[in-house]
């Protein structure tokens, strides 16, 4: 057998081995929070949908609806500035009966230099900024809860902030995968964070799933279900 042959057999091999290896990815999770959690895996989500519904544990994710990715781009050679944006709303039922209503904007905005080099386009990247914020509450309700996340070129992670004006988590984000020191050049997940305790983590690898820490009382779970719903319908638009 020559050379190219060998080759093609070994990538052939390698395949399913590859695809396997993708699709038992997922976010790394300390396992002190583990081992404390209540773990909810995410069923329905992914895949070729279009309505987007899903669930994790006992809460529901219905009439996600997704707006148009909006973009703008500005282009003097060898500058170029892009920017989008797109709006997304969703529901979660609760296993109390209770119905939150969210509504999410995303926007991106990036610094580029492009150039030509033996018939190709070559690309440096000078700056990058994310911006996510959402509001959610209790159809009907007047208070709302606010999750803000940012991400900036030195960043290369989500991070924010969820509060009701009252109270605060803070969300941290992760590049970090189970089982590999090789990171995700996005996030694999968020950990939300009371003080600089971790009660819930959120894996938006493949399917994905949620956790809660045991011990995390009922009257806290709906709003961190309802920011987890939205980290797990948030979508990178930059390259849309």
């Amino acid at each position: 057998m020559n050379a190219p042959f060998r080759r093609r057999w070994l990538c052939l091999g390698l395949l399913p081995f590859l695809l396997s290896s993708c699709q038992s990815a997922r976010m790394a999770i300390p396992a002190e929070l583990e081992s404390r959690s209540d773990v909810y895996p995410c069923i329905g989500r992914g895949g070729f949908t279009l309505s987007e519904t899903f669930s994790f544990g006992p809460y529901q994710v219905v009439d996600v609806r997704r707006g148009w990715t909006r973009r703008v781009a500005w282009r003097i050679l060898p500058y170029e500035r892009t920017s989008a944006r797109q709006q997304y709303e969703f529901t979660l039922l609760t296993p109390s009966g209770e119905t939150w209503q969210g509504r999410a904007a995303v926007g991106v905005r990036r610094e580029n230099l492009k150039d030509t080099l033996a018939g190709g386009e070559l690309t440096w990247g000078l700056e990058r900024d994310v911006s996510v914020a959402v509001r959610f509450g209790l159809a009907g309700a007047t208070h709302a809860w606010t999750l803000l996340l940012a991400e900036q070129t030195q960043d290369a992670v989500l991070n924010g902030i969820l509060t009701n004006g009252q109270v605060s988590y803070r969300i941290d984000g992760t590049r970090n995968l189970a089982g590999t020191s090789i990171p995700l050049m996005e996030n694999s997940g968020y950990f939300i964070l009371d003080g600089a305790r971790r009660i819930a983590a959120v894996d938006v690898v493949n399917a994905g799933s949620v956790l809660f820490a045991r011990d995390l009382p009922p009257a806290q779970r709906p709003p961190l279900a309802a920011a987890a719903a939205a980290l797990l319908l948030y979508r990178d638009i930059s390259g849309d």
